[in-house]
């Protein structure tokens, strides 16, 4: 489809890392994905639980419909579009980037963008009730990427070009600043137990210091560093981003440990190395900490990325301890960040690193099972926290296919992923 390899490195425009036999072995597995997914879509109905499935259904439409210049696919999406907007006007849904109407905001402004359709700015509405909410008493939600206050924040940012996005997103800055707790080695905000679930909430009953992207200091940095960016916020945004990302660096384990960060910390309790992954871990922590770098001109902060992207890079696949292939903690995931890690430096250690996590992507499909073979291990929608893990199928963007599909095809595509940016990824 296009260049491949080192000329598609550092300074060109954008250009997929896989060519030949793999990447016609990807295609064929993102046509598959597209049309079991688009099966689901077809049966799913237009409550309010289904408007998220519509939305991630429209964004990967219009993402193949870029790719391919097939009409049809926009078409598609324009229709999921339609009914993710029904959908989401038909009950309460929670605040939230991912699983609630936030995030499927987020879809609509983005697909509405990359196909080029004018209209009605509907999502004006959406911006004036989440600087209600954020406005409103104690904030019930948190200060995460996934389900908290960094993650509005990433909505506003595709909005701060207008009135009531650049609004939400000086209003997100001031609680995420009033949420921080400050130490001499910077800035931090504490997990409580209410937000820990499972074994991690025995294991830490009285909460903790969050390091990872989905949940924690590195999503929240990421994200400031790029409301820093929009010039839109003043300069609070890029101080609290600089003492985030200082804390951040402060956490590292020792040089012999299998990762260079935890994925959380308690004073007084030694910290254990994580696994590879964009929610916890070195790969989504270095994509994280290299972006901030970028948006604010900090080298040694790009560096300090670099050394952990780089030791992660060549983390056996057992040690990463992936189990799925989703872009949460999964296969997909990994070869996305490092495929992002390699257009933005140009080195051949995290090409090859992106490709060998292609194959594992591959090589995690059962044909005839799941979603096109796909998949997830966890806890099911709806299980509760004591169900045992098993697994499931998941079409989401998050963990399951429709995530898949589209960090498959960001690798075999000539159109930048922009939509990345819900991960806080885009380099």
């Amino acid at each position: 489809m296009a260049a491949t390899g080192q000329e598609a490195g550092q300074g060109s425009a954008w250009a997929p890392v896989a060519g030949g036999a793999l990447a016609d072995r990807i295609e064929a597995v993102v046509i598959e994905l597209a049309d079991a997914l688009a099966a689901r879509a077809a049966q799913a109905g237009d409550t309010a639980a289904q408007a998220e499935q519509h939305a991630e259904h429209a964004l990967l439409r219009a993402y193949l419909a870029c790719a391919s210049g097939d009409e049809a696919h926009a078409d598609v999406a324009l229709d999921s579009l339609d009914r993710a907007v029904e959908a989401l006007g038909a009950a309460a849904i929670r605040p939230t980037l991912y699983g609630g109407f936030t995030g499927i905001a987020w879809m609509i402004e983005h697909v509405q963008e990359i196909l080029g359709v004018d209209g009605d700015d509907g999502n004006a509405a959406v911006d004036a009730a989440l600087i209600r909410m954020v406005d409103a008493g104690p904030w019930p939600f948190g200060h995460d990427i996934v389900a908290g206050l960094a993650g509005i924040g990433v909505y506003a940012l595709a909005r701060a070009q207008r009135p009531g996005g650049e609004a939400l997103l000086g209003r997100v800055v001031t609680r995420l600043d009033a949420m921080s707790e400050n130490d001499a080695s910077g800035a931090w905000f504490h997990t409580p137990p209410e937000r820990l679930s499972g074994v991690v909430l025995a294991a830490l009953p009285h909460g903790c210091r969050d390091l990872g992207v989905a949940h924690g200091a590195a999503g929240v940095a990421a994200m400031l560093a790029r409301a820093h960016a929009t010039g839109k916020v003043g300069d609070r945004a890029g101080a609290l981003a600089r003492d985030s990302v200082r804390w951040l660096l402060a956490q590292r384990l020792a040089p012999d440990e299998d990762s260079c960060f935890p994925a959380r910390r308690v004073p007084g309790q030694p910290a254990a190395p994580t696994r590879s992954a964009w929610c916890y871990g070195d790969p989504g922590v270095a994509v994280a900490v290299l972006g901030a770098a970028q948006r604010l001109g900090e080298p040694a902060w790009a560096e300090a990325a670099l050394v952990a992207a780089r030791k992660a890079a060549v983390r056996p696949h057992a040690a990463a301890r992936v189990i799925d292939a989703g872009i949460c903690h999964g296969a997909a995931g990994l070869a996305h960040l490092f495929q992002r890690l390699f257009r933005a430096t140009g080195e051949a250690l995290f090409l090859d690193t992106a490709h060998a996590w292609l194959e594992r992507t591959l090589a995690l499909r059962e044909p005839g099972a799941g979603i096109a073979g796909f998949r997830t291990w966890g806890r099911a929608p709806g299980a509760g926290d004591g169900a045992e893990l098993s697994w499931y199928e998941d079409s989401g963007l998050l963990s399951g296919a429709t995530g898949i599909a589209l960090a498959l095809l960001a690798a075999v595509s000539p159109v930048e992923p922009a939509w990345d940016r819900l991960f806080v990824a885009d380099l």
